[in-house]
């Protein structure tokens, strides 16, 4: 029996250890790829999620300020302090110049994507009057975009008025986080 657990334990070390001769380094079967010819640096196939995922780390990166979700299939990105709005107004209360400028860089860089600009107001008034009022800012945010040069084939706006608040219309603080712009941005790569 002694030498039956023997004769097996010595094929199974040869078994995991080969040698290629003495210019070669010895491999026990840990550091080999299961497929040697499947990874090949550079040359990965990019899809359009680790794609976004790339962008989605250059946005956080290059504006710490601005939340950044990656959501099934695209990118949300929202500046809660630097795109916030006034009642019925259609620009925004800070200077968004720097901000937009980044971002509208990395969209260039990131030739691979389209972005939808929308905007939003909170509950009180009119809807349609909201509505209107929300397409308004997001197509001054789109048209600063394109002023940056982005090309505008890669862009679309639109307005929701008060139909998705990200928090409660019952406050003053509430609606002011309502009224404002967020940015879809969406993969162009085929899968």
């Amino acid at each position: 029996m002694k030498l039956f657990l023997f004769i097996s334990s010595v094929l199974l070390l040869s078994a995991c250890y080969s040698y290629d001769g003495p210019t070669h380094k010895a491999n026990y079967g840990l550091d080999q790829p299961s497929n040697p010819k499947a990874y090949v640096p550079g040359t990965e196939k990019v899809t359009s999620q680790n794609y976004l995922e790339k962008m989605a780390v250059a946005i956080k990166r290059t504006l710490p300020a601005a939340e950044v979700k990656i959501l099934e299939d695209s990118i949300k990105v929202l500046f809660p302090d630097n795109i916030a709005y006034g009642k019925n107004r259609v620009t925004p209360l800070e200077n968004i110049y720097e901000p937009i400028g980044k971002l509208s860089k990395l969209i260039i860089k990131f030739d691979q994507t389209d972005v939808l600009v929308t905007g939003h107001t909170d509950s009180q008034g009119d809807q349609i009057m909201n509505k209107r009022m929300s397409e308004l800012r997001a197509q001054y945010i789109h048209d600063l975009i394109v002023s940056y040069k982005v090309d505008k084939s890669r862009l679309a706006y639109w307005g929701l008025g008060g139909n998705s608040p990200i928090a409660a219309n019952d406050t003053e603080k509430g609606r002011a986080k309502n009224r404002r712009v967020e940015f879809v941005i969406l993969s162009t790569i085929d899968d």
